[in-house]
């Protein structure tokens, strides 16, 4: 079992809607999970391949995205914090997804890995077109994950 923490930084860029009004996010999202992998691992040498699938919870979420929205009309901006920055009644709590990585272990029980993760499924709730107004519909998570480990030895 894992802990993980996944999200996103929302970069500060301004998008016009068509109605003329401008949206500004910027902050960041983490969303904190529990993650089971089931894994395949072949050990050739040393040299080590792993694959499998894994289920992931979703323990909590923290939103930090501040809002800077500017009328058409009148030109004057709002800025606007997150509300229910840790709400995830909006997200899926459960994730499937898969992995795969490469790594090297040495005799001494030094090993370090690179994996690649992804998530069959959509993490926000489909029927939840409000969360960020819609704009993470269809978005799965994906990260790489390095890891530097020690086996230790068995009497």
């Amino acid at each position: 079992m894992l802990y993980s923490q996944k999200g996103f930084e929302n970069k500060p860029a301004e998008y016009t809607n068509l109605l003329g009004t401008k949206q500004k996010r910027e902050g960041q999202v983490n969303y904190n999970y529990l993650d089971v992998p089931v894994l395949l691992k072949i050990n050739a040498g040393g040299f080590i391949a792993e694959a499998g699938p894994q289920y992931s919870y979703l323990i909590s979420a923290n939103d930090e995205t501040k809002v800077t929205t500017t009328s058409a009309l009148n030109g004057t901006p709002t800025t606007t914090e997150s509300q229910n920055k840790r709400d995830v009644s909006g997200l899926n709590r459960n994730e499937l997804g898969y992995l795969a990585g490469i790594g090297y272990q040495a005799d001494n029980g030094l090993s370090l890995n690179l994996r690649y993760t992804g998530a069959f499924s959509d993490f926000v709730k489909s029927d939840n077109g409000t969360y960020f107004n819609g704009d993470l519909k269809n978005a799965r998570h994906s990260a790489f994950q390095l890891s530097l480990g020690y086996l230790i030895p068995a009497k």
